[in-house]
């Protein structure tokens, strides 16, 4: 194919446009942490030994917007080293609404993959998310979990 004259600018053109169309990156965390590549030396702050051993659990670390609803983010690491990677996000959302944060929830990441009681599951090639709409009364849980923990998978599931 041979493109000349004014013809060319507009091939050009299109061909720009195409290639800086891209689709979105699977999500992978939130709030500026990612699942499996957030260490736990790359923060400050307190974290602690969590009742599951041998993570770590910080809690409060920031607080991020899901539509016009606030939740706290807690982060939980595969171990106590500086070097321990971000296993879970742990997504705390007090006085919920809970039509509000599925609706948001969908518009970001899409429809659900599957419902089963109070909780919606997402999943994607890094996360499984789990969303208990709601975890008890006035209070939503969200939790990002590395689909390659298949014990804690499992545990969400219940």
């Amino acid at each position: 194919m041979s493109v000349q004259g004014p013809g060319l600018g507009l091939f050009l053109v299109a061909l720009v446009s195409l290639a800086g169309c891209r689709r979105e990156a699977p999500i992978n965390g939130i709030g500026g942490f990612e699942i499996g590549k957030t260490q736990l030396g790359q923060l400050s702050g307190r974290c602690m030994p969590a009742s599951e051993e041998p993570l770590m659990l910080c809690p409060s670390v920031a607080s991020v917007g899901l539509g016009d609803q606030t939740a706290n983010i807690d982060l939980y690491f595969g171990g106590k080293t500086t070097d321990a990677t971000l296993v879970e996000i742990l997504l705390d959302v007090s006085s919920c609404r809970p039509e509000g944060i599925e609706a948001y929830l969908v518009s970001r990441i899409g429809e659900p993959v599957r419902r089963a009681g109070k909780r919606v599951f997402w999943t994607n090639e890094y996360v499984h998310i789990s969303a208990a709409l709601p975890a008890e009364p006035l209070r939503c849980e969200i939790n990002f979990v590395s689909v390659k923990d298949t014990k804690r998978l499992e545990s969400l599931e219940k």
